[in-house]
């Protein structure tokens, strides 16, 4: 390998580092959507529905479950029931519009914090554990992130 090409090969990884590391520092800060766990109660045999709350950070949106572009990324629940336990089609909160800056056309978003129904009936007693993912894509008013997915366990107790 000749000087030139050697130097050329270090001033490349030189200059490659800082990109990786500001990469690595920027997925640690990425905006998140935040489950509020409360204390949740059904009766066992009867179809009931659950209320999941959750909060999303703030300064940032995500897209509703029903994003006005089908280019959009779309929020979604996913729960994983027990054998036992039967969940119906799930309820998400209607979305308030909004208009990133410099742009004309309005979205359909979720801030702060927001609901989503969960219709179930859980054939016996005792505590429920359901694993649970929410993927979106959260922004800011200018930018969108890479797409997230928060994992969580909603707890259930059946009486």
């Amino acid at each position: 390998m000749t000087r030139i090409a050697a130097i050329a090969l270090l001033l490349s990884a030189a200059l490659a580092a800082p990109a990786q590391i500001t990469h690595a520092a920027h997925e640690k800060a990425l905006p998140g959507v935040h489950y509020l766990p409360e204390p949740i109660a059904i009766t066992h045999g009867a179809a009931q529905s659950i209320t999941l709350a959750f909060r999303v950070d703030d300064g940032f949106h995500i897209n509703s479950h029903k994003p006005l572009d089908d280019t959009l990324i779309p929020t979604t629940l996913t729960l994983t029931p027990p054998a036992g336990v039967k969940l119906g089609d799930i309820h998400y909160a209607s979305g308030a519009s909004f208009t990133l800056e410099g742009s004309t056309t309005p979205l359909n978003v979720y801030s702060g914090e927001f609901l989503i129904h969960v219709p179930i009936r859980a054939a016996r007693q005792g505590t429920l554990s359901l694993p649970a993912t929410l993927r979106y894509q959260a922004c800011d008013r200018r930018q969108c992130f890479p797409i997230s997915t928060a994992s969580f366990t909603v707890l259930v107790t059946v009486k």
